[in-house]
């Protein structure tokens, strides 16, 4: 069944779910529905969670099932998370999920993540069958028109006040970009205290040196300038950016970049495309410059490069996170071709 956020802390208090499909791609909002199912289902006391990350044919769908019929070491009750990187698990994956979603005792609770969904998936017999028994919470992205709003509240809900033309400042800013926005607010907590928050403190903020060389790396990619990519990239990590937040805004414009390519595939046309992927005006040259240099495998050959960022950082994976970066900038930016493992 189709849910809504504010339903499911209710479904899982009242035992009415514990199995979950949540689909997106506004990363963020992602996040953030995502780490507010994992508390409730722990609240509840499914608190040891075993995490498997999809991200090809070489995944073996095995050990999923084996750890849904292993025994729970530290609690009596366990969340199983698969999070796929694309929209389709596969012939074997869909046998996976089904069997998953359908033999989980009560014991056992379940959280599938996939990107935003498309209509032929939605559709489609296998996706039918795994809702039929789950809860399904697609998170939709922040339109234009609401996202000065959506700004208000994030400021409230840290405990800040803005006029109406630094909220226009911040939302011109970030262009629609919530990640950044969110990271903007953070920065202002902790640099405006006990005053309204004007224009020139948004200003002030977003071209601090770091994160507007940030956006600078985001647009010198898109336009396929290898050069001053790799010397913005040198800076940023000169000046101690963080890894994480470079690879989420370029995952960010990769997502977008598949989005239009996919729906340009199937007979769309450019205008079309551009504003179901809520490109905003301004930005539609840059964009558009990525989406006629680079391939939709390639595209995706790139989401995986940020996974694999995300986990480094993280320490589930070993290696270097500047190197990867520099792999992805250099693929996006069209200097070199996207190889992963």
């Amino acid at each position: 069944m189709r849910v809504y956020a504010n339903q499911v802390k209710s479904l899982i208090e009242e035992k009415k779910s514990r199995l979950f499909i949540l689909s997106g791609d506004e990363l963020l909002l992602m996040q953030e529905a995502g780490l507010f199912l994992r508390r409730s289902l722990a609240a509840q006391g499914y608190s040891e969670r075993e995490t498997f990350i999809v991200e090809g044919s070489a995944f073996d769908w095995s050990k999923v099932l084996y750890e849904e019929n292993s025994l729970s070491l530290f609690s009596e009750k366990k969340l199983i998370e698969v999070r796929m990187a694309t929209k389709t698990p596969g012939e074997k994956g869909v046998r996976v999920l089904e069997e998953l979603m359908t033999r989980a005792d009560e014991d056992t609770a379940v959280i599938i993540v996939f990107p935003r969904l498309d209509a032929r998936v939605l559709k489609s017999e296998w996706f039918k069958r795994i809702e039929s028994v789950s809860a399904f919470l697609q998170v939709w992205p922040i339109s234009d028109t609401e996202l000065p709003q959506w700004i208000v509240k994030r400021l409230r809900r840290s405990g800040l006040n803005a006029s109406k033309e630094a909220v226009a400042e911040l939302v011109e800013r970030t262009e629609g970009n919530l990640l950044a926005a969110s990271q903007e607010i953070e920065r202002l907590r902790l640099t405006v205290i006990d005053r309204e928050i004007t224009p020139e403190d948004i200003k002030d903020s977003v071209s601090d040196h770091a994160r507007y060389d940030i956006f600078r790396l985001v647009d010198a990619v898109l336009l396929g300038d290898s050069v001053s990519s790799l010397r913005i990239l040198e800076s940023l990590r000169a000046d101690g950016a963080e890894p994480l937040f470079i690879s989420n805004m370029l995952s960010r414009e990769l997502r977008i970049l598949e989005s239009i390519k996919f729906e340009l595939g199937t007979g769309k046309n450019f205008t079309e495309a551009f504003r179901n992927a809520k490109v905003w005006e301004k930005r539609k040259k840059l964009v558009s410059s990525s989406v006629r240099r680079l391939e939709l495998n390639a595209i995706r050959q790139m989401q995986l490069l940020t996974g694999q960022i995300d986990r480094i950082v993280k320490g589930v994976e070993i290696g270097d996170p500047w190197r990867t970066i520099l792999d992805l900038v250099l693929a996006m930016s069209g200097g070199r071709t996207c190889i992963t493992s």
